[in-house]
């Protein structure tokens, strides 16, 4: 987790080099139709900040919010485990989590490198960055197939290429209508599925992960919340798979490499006949 600097009057730490040490949160979650649930833990290197949480002038400070439902919690804490349930129905879509380190009381001989400063209560003493997971219930990105993401659609009228659609739920991959029967009847048979994954989705995802990624005309900013966006990152974060890689690695690996499975589809079928 990584948090951008900012300009407080006194040090901070995890704010750029404010001062030694750090604090790293690290968070994972689970979702189903009546509740969510977050284990939370601390990892803090701070004697001054420690001594401060021991002393009980200072605390754990988690907050959580979902835009798309308005939903804002903040929780208070001075263990280094936490585990957080509530409902959820309270969440939809992208849920942010940002930790921090706040004072309980006001301190004014606050002294972690040896200038004292004065901090009010509530001030922030430490930043652990942001973390962020999406609140779909259907949605396991443990378990989910690329399905879950991609979906195929007609296009209402005739052209050489299919195009793509990124402003939906889905990343869309639009057939054009007098390719549309070839693709469905294709797409009956298991074995040419394979052939079907690695000639049309294969450089579908690759497209968007490009997109995502804000390279050419795209712009990053303007899909980097969009459900299909964060499914897939969550997806590749699942399944270890670097973001920073090349699109056609991490198309691949998605995808469980398609060229392959169509090549062994393609010798088996050989075989058989």
């Amino acid at each position: 987790m990584m948090d951008n600097y900012i300009p407080y009057p006194y040090p901070v730490l995890g704010n750029d080099d404010d001062f030694n040490g750090h604090f790293t949160p690290s968070m994972t979650y689970s979702i189903n139709p009546t509740d969510v649930s977050l284990e939370i833990r601390f990892d803090l290197e701070n004697n001054y900040i420690e001594q401060l949480i021991q002393d009980g002038r200072a605390s754990f400070f988690i907050e959580i919010s979902c835009s798309k439902t308005y939903y804002r919690r903040f929780i208070k804490t001075d263990k280094l485990c936490l585990s957080y349930k509530d409902s959820s129905r309270k969440l939809r879509g992208r849920v942010d989590v940002s930790f921090f380190i706040c004072t309980n009381e006001a301190i004014e001989d606050y002294c972690p490198l040896g200038e004292l400063c004065f901090v009010e209560a509530g001030d922030i003493i430490a930043v652990g960055g942001d973390a962020s997971f999406v609140a779909e219930k259907e949605f396991d990105p443990l378990k989910a197939p690329i399905k879950s993401i991609v979906k195929i659609t007609k296009l209402d009228k005739p052209q050489d290429e299919f195009t793509m659609v990124y402003k939906d739920e889905f990343i869309t991959i639009c057939i054009p209508e007098d390719m549309w029967d070839l693709y469905e009847n294709a797409a009956k048979d298991a074995g040419a599925a394979e052939m079907l994954h690695a000639s049309i989705v294969l450089p579908a995802l690759m497209d968007a992960i490009d997109t995502l990624k804000g390279k050419g005309d795209a712009k990053d900013a303007e899909f980097a919340n969009a459900p299909w966006a964060l499914k897939l990152s969550e997806l590749c974060n699942n399944r270890n798979i670097d973001m920073e890689s090349d699109s056609l690695i991490i198309a691949q690996k998605l995808l469980g490499n398609p060229v392959k499975r169509a090549l062994d589809w393609y010798e088996k079928k050989e075989d058989d006949e």
